[in-house]
């Protein structure tokens, strides 16, 4: 079977070849869903607003999330939405659809794309020095056909282009004494008739002249840079417009966008609760019920502080998140902060759970002490005096007070502005701060324990497309990805003259794709920047080429292919005519995705993708938990290392805590324990029924999946 492609369209793109407005006439039915991940990048963003547009012709949209812009390009996605099922298309029409012109207009010499990105002060030299390295490194990257040029001679090469820049933002000034030193010296040589003494004398000017004009340049940049050290959040911009400026940064970009997409005024940030309830949504094809969010969306962001990922909102007890208002002052609009202050709940200390750990704490340790001897006892003493100590300087963080108001907050679900949620997602590493959030440290003792500070970073750090976010066992509605690929990384002849590639045959796209020059990397001569391009992008994909590679998920991920180098997915720089190419590659994208779901091909062929993707998904799905459930039984009554089994531990929870290390455990019901021996006795029949002999399945797919346990957060 072929595969869905779209040939690219000889010269330049315009903005006519862009969506046309969405019809309400020809809206889709009503109970046509699909969920939707899409992948970070800054540039590579460009290509989502034509591709949801057209997306949007033949699906709405009920759970869409993503990392980075591809955050952002989810929470706009989630606005326009929002608003269509009150009864306009406004959002699409006038929001996504013209995103791109907005994006590619004039702005002070720049695009509009560049001027969202505005420095901090002091540091607009740096910010600037950076674009034009990025751009260095962009246009300078050997294609497919070029020969390897060697590492020194590449940098020499990118230095030479960079030097006007570098006297251009870092001039390098005038060092007049030490001239004025050296030339009077040669003066008077040549008076008292000295001319070897003088030529040496010229010679040192003019070689410190030359020094100067090449190593100043570099001074003044290491003293910039240890500036941009010392700041806060690590990042050239904060998002928001720099002091004197008139045009917007991005975060303000962002959040007129959101609330002009989703028609509220600026006062009444577009939060998620807005959207679990908006009207319409799926509903239960048994029961009838209504699904609990109408429209739902996630975010993920990376914690630096816990080296692990979040996805937002959280709604995890165990991973509780606070802010304090004073430290976001720099990074979000008034309104976005005044409705936090509404709605954020402060911490109550005297009511929060957080302060009955302290209470059982000291209750133990009472304990302990009536019944130690004296060493024990001043060591006793001794905790609970840091107990004390302790409680007390939380409750006060908890009380502390700016400008009126109190400063420490949690970080709210329902009523977290989306925007809120994208900016965390959107902390791209050292362009954009990171933004700095608290949680209590509960991993030590309550006497030891302390509320630290947490910077959230870009979401694309840990992994940067979360395909697997609404994945069910049976899927009702597809969930599509996107990615956003070097052209380099086509996966066939065929693909390679297309702007967009998904198979059709779920037997395709199973092999690895060669990352160019990974193969020549180390040994041969000239190698070292392929080599580095190719680590570049292990590190970076690796977790995500892995998920490409399976049955249930390459036949569900659109690649939209661009012209861009290992480093210009942040050049923000990039020409107009390149960012309409982008977007309209999204376009058609989207729409030969919809068309192979949907049956809609303009060549007529009678399948669809769709119903061989569910096919695949329910064949893993026994397999795999016949794989899974291997050995249940077996482990259900084994006594081998215990002196008794797990179904003996079941049946006597309600006389003896199956826990038995836990502070007063609770007792089980005996309606608890019926319905758990319910509930395993199921999964042992479901085992004993799938271990029986099997037959070999006719379309078994590679590469094998396996049902794993993830966290949720």
């Amino acid at each position: 079977m072929p595969s869905c492609h779209d040939t690219d369209s000889s010269g330049p793109p315009a903005a006519a070849q862009l969506p046309a407005e969405l019809d309400p006439r020809d809206a889709p039915p009503l109970d046509r869903y699909c969920d939707l991940v899409l992948q970070g990048g800054v540039i590579d963003g460009l290509a989502y607003p034509s591709f949801l547009v057209e997306l949007a012709r033949r699906f709405h949209f009920h759970s869409v999330g993503g990392t980075s812009v591809g955050a952002l390009a989810a929470c706009l996605l989630a606005a326009c939405e929002y608003r269509r099922r009150y009864g306009s298309l406004t959002g699409f029409n006038e929001g996504l659809r013209t995103l791109p012109e907005e994006l590619a207009e004039s702005v002070d010499g720049s695009t509009r794309l560049c001027s969202l990105f505005q420095a901090k002060p002091g540091l607009a030299p740096l910010l600037a020095l950076g674009l034009d390295l990025i751009e260095a490194l962009a246009s300078d990257s050997p294609t497919r056909e070029q020969q390897p040029v060697g590492a020194l001679r590449r940098a020499w090469q990118i230095y030479a282009r960079l030097r006007p820049a570098l006297l251009r933002h870092f001039p390098p000034g005038a060092c007049w004494g030490l001239a004025a030193l050296l030339g009077g010296l040669a003066g008077l040589s040549l008076l008292l008739q000295r001319p070897a003494l003088a030529a040496a004398a010229l010679f040192l000017l003019m070689l410190g002249a030359c020094l100067h004009s090449h190593l100043a340049p570099f001074l003044a940049l290491a003293r910039a840079l240890r500036d941009w050290s010392r700041t806060r959040g690590q990042g050239l911009c904060t998002g928001m417009r720099s002091p004197g400026s008139v045009q917007s940064g991005l975060t303000e970009w962002l959040h007129e966008g959101l609330q002009k997409a989703a028609d509220l005024p600026m006062s009444q940030p577009l939060c998620f609760k807005d959207l679990w309830t908006a009207p319409g949504g799926p509903t239960d094809p048994f029961s009838g019920d209504k699904s609990p969010r109408s429209i739902d969306v996630f975010t993920v962001a990376s914690c630096l502080s816990h080296g692990r990922s979040y996805i937002l909102p959280s709604v995890d007890p165990s991973a509780r998140l606070f802010f304090k208002l004073s430290e976001w002052k720099p990074f979000f609009p008034a309104e976005v902060l005044a409705h936090l202050a509404r709605h954020a709940e402060p911490l109550n200390w005297a009511e929060d759970p957080l302060d009955g750990l302290f209470i059982r704490r000291r209750q133990l340790l009472l304990q302990r002490f009536r019944k130690a001897r004296s060493p024990e006892r001043r060591e006793l003493c001794g905790q609970l005096r840091r107990l004390r100590r302790q409680r007390a300087q939380l409750a006060q963080e908890a009380r502390r007070c700016v400008d009126g108001q109190r400063d420490l907050r949690e970080l709210p679900a329902g009523q977290l502005p989306l925007v809120v949620a994208a900016r965390l997602s959107l902390s791209v590493p050292f362009l954009l701060d990171a933004l700095p959030l608290c949680a209590f440290d509960l991993e030590n003792s309550p006497e030891d324990m302390a509320l630290k500070p947490l910077w959230f970073s870009d979401g694309g750090i840990v992994s940067n497309f979360p395909i697997h976010a609404f994945d069910r066992a049976l899927p009702r509605w597809p969930t599509f990805g996107v990615l956003v690929l070097d052209e380099s990384l086509k996966v066939s002849a065929r693909a390679r003259r297309s702007a967009s590639y998904v198979p059709y045959d779920p037997r395709q796209g199973s092999n690895d794709v060669f990352i160019d020059g990974a193969q020549q990397g180390g040994a041969a001569a000239g190698s070292l920047w392929p080599f580095v391009r190719a680590l570049y992008r292990t590190l970076t994909d690796a977790e995500d080429r892995s998920h490409l590679r399976l049955p249930d998920v390459r036949t569900r991920v659109l690649r939209i292919y661009t012209q861009r180098a290992f480093s210009s997915s942040l050049n923000l720089r990039v020409a107009p005519e390149q960012m309409w190419q982008v977007a309209v590659n999204g376009m058609r994208g989207g729409r030969n995705l919809s068309q192979a779901y949907l049956g809609e091909l303009p060549q007529g062929e009678p399948f669809q993708l769709w119903s061989d993707h569910r096919w695949v998904r329910l064949n893993l799905l026994v397999e795999n938990l016949r794989r899974y459930l291997a050995g249940f039984s077996a482990a259900l009554h084994d006594e081998q290392m215990l002196p008794r089994s797990l179904m003996a531990q079941i049946e006597q929870a309600g006389l003896a805590p199956p826990l038995s290390a836990r502070q007063d455990p609770p007792l089980w019901t005996a309606a608890q324990v019926a319905q758990l021996k319910t509930w395993v006795q199921a999964i042992a029949d479901l085992e004993r029924t799938m271990s029986q002999p099997a037959l070999a399945m006719p379309d078994r797919l590679a590469p094998s999946t396996a049902l794993k346990s993830k966290p949720r957060v």
